[in-house]
């Protein structure tokens, strides 16, 4: 089973991805980690995805693309994938369904105001990057390792309503594009801000039970 995963900032969507992945045996592939990974290493291209990054640009279609499609593969998915991050655009989105069949499209949502008290309340650790939010964790020190927990800047309000504007505005015609398309089933959940990640996946299952 191949499965698309799209959701604004704060809706819970990676979370719920990596739930999927374990549960289903699916490969998890993030972009987000994926290009990060890249721009970590001391290469062109890595230097060049890091400034994109840093400047809150989108990589070229056919750049994403071809390193997508080198990890897909790569992977070597035996059951299927769950796509996270990717595709971004309609473009990537036709180039992708020319490549192979997606199954599935799952959509998290979440209200404006769940979003900003989520983010406002999020926390990263400096050293592994595990992600805390005060809402259910404790934020004095990281869960994991002990290190000392930050608040990034993109967690602010100002900095969320803006992200959700923009997230709105990207994925709408890619969510149209997957509505369109034949034998891809769609499935929609919503995120309240007292739904933690196991209570989001329990809404998957319903909805997927439904369906199924």
């Amino acid at each position: 089973m191949n499965i698309i995963i799209v959701g604004g900032p704060g809706a819970g969507k990676g979370s719920l991805a990596k739930l999927i992945a374990k549960d289903f045996k699916l490969v998890h592939v993030s972009s987000g980690d994926i290009f990060r990974e890249m721009a970590l290493q001391k290469t062109e291209l890595g230097d060049y995805i890091g400034d994109r990054i840093n400047q809150g640009m989108l990589l070229p279609d056919d750049l994403v693309d071809w390193i997508m499609m080198k990890h897909i593969n790569k992977a070597h998915p035996k059951n299927g994938f769950i796509l996270d991050g990717f595709p971004r655009t309609r473009t990537q989105s036709e180039s992708l369904v020319q490549s192979m069949h997606i199954d599935m499209v799952i959509s998290v949502k979440a209200t404006a105001e769940t979003v900003v008290t989520r983010l406002c309340g999020r926390y990263m650790c400096e050293k592994c990057g595990v992600i805390h939010n005060k809402i259910w964790h404790d934020i004095s020190k990281c869960r994991e390792c002990g290190s000392p927990l930050y608040q990034r800047e993109d967690d602010k309000e100002e900095a969320i309503l803006k992200r959700i504007a923009d997230y709105n505005k990207q994925f709408a015609p890619i969510l149209k594009f997957f509505h369109g398309l034949k034998k891809c089933q769609m499935l929609e959940i919503q995120s309240d801000l007292s739904d933690n990640p196991e209570n989001i996946y329990k809404k998957f299952l319903e909805q997927y039970g439904k369906a199924h």
